[in-house]
């Protein structure tokens, strides 16, 4: 089928006039600036893009690196919060392992009242208090 291609192309190409291939080199001419213009827009274009993603790539490298940092800080705090709750749980089994019960001692206490000085007495001779010292 690329052959039948090739010699109808080959067909039309000398089945054109002088005048026509002239005309097909002056379009040719004219446009190869712009069509060069277009391909360097391309390739820039293309390079400015595959530098985002470089640096997308780097990015998500990075982003993986602290997320790995950041897990293997959480699970050293989940393992210290665990030996944490042993210990507390420990710790408060010998407290009451070694608690000894209260014994049902019988408290008395004993006032004595002692007057240290004589009741205080105001303007027109009324008592208004007097102090006591109370011991235990």
């Amino acid at each position: 089928m690329t052959q039948v291609r090739a010699w109808a192309i080959a067909s039309i190409m000398l089945a054109t006039t002088p005048s026509t291939n002239a005309a097909l080199s002056e379009f040719q001419q004219a446009a190869s600036p712009q069509l060069k213009q277009a391909a360097q827009h391309a390739q820039q274009a293309a390079n400015t893009l595959q530098a985002q993603a470089r640096d997308a790539w780097k990015k998500v490298d990075s982003a993986k690196a602290v997320a790995h940092a950041i897990d293997a800080q959480a699970n050293q705090a989940v393992s210290s919060a665990d030996r944490a709750h042993k210990n507390m749980l420990t710790l408060g089994a010998g407290i009451l392992a070694s608690a000894e019960p209260l014994s049902s001692t019988t408290y008395s206490a004993t006032a004595q009242a002692t007057t240290l000085t004589p009741a205080v007495l105001n303007n027109i001779g009324q008592q208004i208090g007097a102090r006591l010292n109370i011991a235990a």
